[in-house]
């Protein structure tokens, strides 16, 4: 969406009312997407260094490379394989700015995005907000991120293994007490 945007067209980052978000003025037009996944964070790769202003709001401050989940639940990767931080990735970037944020409204009739940090105005808005999680029926969409299902494999598992030592315990008391 194009307007006749109202932000400042000079250097400066103050900010003028008091529930507005902070960013840079700029006289290119402002580009705000919404959302760091895969889509949001090919977007911010195809504008870095084009005469735009790229403000990027996600409701988390890193990136979770999600389908190699599975090899940081097996130990075949670290965390921070899968995982990386925003404002590292756009290090270097002198267009592009990240925002913690959550989006509670989009006024589109005058091109507004109200978060739960305040409000920015745009030029144009893309929503790149992905999907909800596929779980296959295994009964993990009831934790709070998929990151809960690695607690509970590990919790689930050790039970067995303490009944099965148990077991072992007394097998080697009971050996121990007829040979002995």
């Amino acid at each position: 969406m194009k307007s006749n945007s109202s932000h400042n067209n000079t250097m400066d980052s103050t900010c003028m009312v008091a529930d507005e978000i902070c960013l840079p003025d700029t006289k290119f037009p402002r580009v705000v997407i919404i959302g760091g996944g895969f889509a949001g964070l090919a977007l911010v790769e195809k504008l870095k260094n084009k005469e735009v202003q790229v403000v990027l709001f996600d409701k988390n401050n890193f990136h979770q490379f999600q389908p190699l989940l599975y090899q940081v639940a097996t130990s075949a990767l670290e965390p921070d394989s899968i995982v990386f931080p925003f404002r590292k990735q756009f290090n270097g970037y002198k267009n592009v700015v990240f925002r913690l944020a959550e989006v509670e409204e989009i006024k589109p009739s005058s091109n507004i995005l109200i978060t739960s940090k305040g409000r920015v105005y745009y030029d144009y808005l893309v929503l790149a907000t992905g999907t909800t999680t596929n779980f296959f029926g295994m009964g993990f969409s009831s934790f709070v991120g998929s990151l809960k299902a690695n607690e509970f494999v590990k919790r689930e598992t050790k039970r067995p293994m303490k009944v099965i030592k148990r077991q072992l315990d007394r097998f080697w008391i009971l050996l121990i007490v007829l040979n002995g």
